[in-house]
């Protein structure tokens, strides 16, 4: 870890700076800081490698599309440390997650709606079926080799057999479900709606987190999914807030193809949930635990459809 002393060498914007707080939510890779100032507060994150060119990209494509989201105030290559660092906007506001604390669930799904309605836009952004299609084939591929080896390697480890998930017939599925997927155009996505990454001010939402955003399927934005509306208590008005964004990005009309683009997206976040953390016992219990339980609920997506989309 890169210390805040050898940060402010590089970085203009610290030296001014009254508090730095690291913030440690979430699971993303880059080192993320909230800065406060006099005046405003910013944020700043760092991420390996250069970029910057990567940064712009994505935030050209946010300003073009109008998009409300946290501006990127200045971004640069550090090359001695080979790092990337870019200050973005503080939106003060509360995430989606925060206001199912205190919001009914048709006040939830209203936000949602606008939330959805944001998505839309990004379906003017078209990439290139050959190449996506073909990128995703060979994750997927390779997805699967690789939780059939981790479980393998946690049986062997610990001797003790893993809470039981019938990979064949998952495995089986969603090559069935991703015809569904194909179906549509690739598009760019924000890549991970959850509640934790749209954050409301004024009644407006706006998209933080938007540096994972790529070309890909218009369902694999929602692999937060997976972890809203099917535990804890909060479960009504976390459904509310996806039945509400996904009504907003069909007008009111879900297709019933989305029921099947958004199953194989629930067995695709648990593959890779299960790989980010390879030969960690307890993260591949974690996993198995967890998506046991809504793969037995949905028997394993088999001609499943979301009743909550319609209440």
């Amino acid at each position: 870890m890169i210390s805040i002393d050898c940060l402010k060498e590089y970085i203009e914007q610290l030296k001014n700076v009254i508090e730095i707080k690291q913030e440690f939510s979430g699971h993303s890779s880059a080192y993320r800081y909230i800065l406060k100032y006099n005046n405003n507060n910013r944020f700043l994150k760092l991420y390996n490698g250069n970029r910057v060119e990567n940064i712009k990209y994505i935030d050209k494509i946010y300003c073009d599309l109008k998009i409300d989201t946290a501006k990127v105030i200045k971004t640069q290559y550090i090359t001695q440390l080979d790092k990337t660092y870019v200050i973005y906007e503080y939106i003060e506001g509360e995430t989606l997650k925060e206001l199912t604390k205190k919001l009914s669930e048709k006040e939830l799904e209203d936000i949602g709606k606008e939330v959805g309605k944001q998505l839309q836009k990004f379906n003017k952004i078209i990439g290139d079926t050959i190449t996506v299609q073909k990128n995703l084939e060979e994750e997927l591929n390779s997805l699967m080799d690789k939780s059939r080896n981790l479980k393998i390697y946690y049986e062997q480890s610990t001797k003790k057999e893993l809470p039981y998930i019938d990979l064949d017939k998952l495995f089986v599925n969603i090559n069935d479900l991703k015809k569904y997927v194909y179906m549509q155009n690739p598009i760019f996505i924000h890549n991970d709606i959850n509640l934790g990454n749209v954050i409301t001010k004024n009644s407006k939402p706006y998209f933080i987190d938007t540096d994972g955003g790529k070309i890909k399927y218009r369902a694999l934005n929602f692999r937060g999914n997976c972890w809203y509306g099917y535990k804890g208590d909060n479960i009504l008005r976390e459904r509310a807030i996806y039945r509400g964004i996904y009504k907003g990005l069909f007008n009111d009309d879900i297709p019933l193809g989305f029921h099947k683009e958004l199953a194989f997206t629930m067995i695709y976040e648990f593959m890779l949930r299960l790989i980010r953390y390879p030969e960690d016992i307890k993260q591949i219990e974690y996993s198995f635990y967890t998506f046991k339980h809504i793969f037995d609920l949905t028997n394993y997506f088999v001609d499943y459809t979301f009743d909550w989309f319609y209440m």
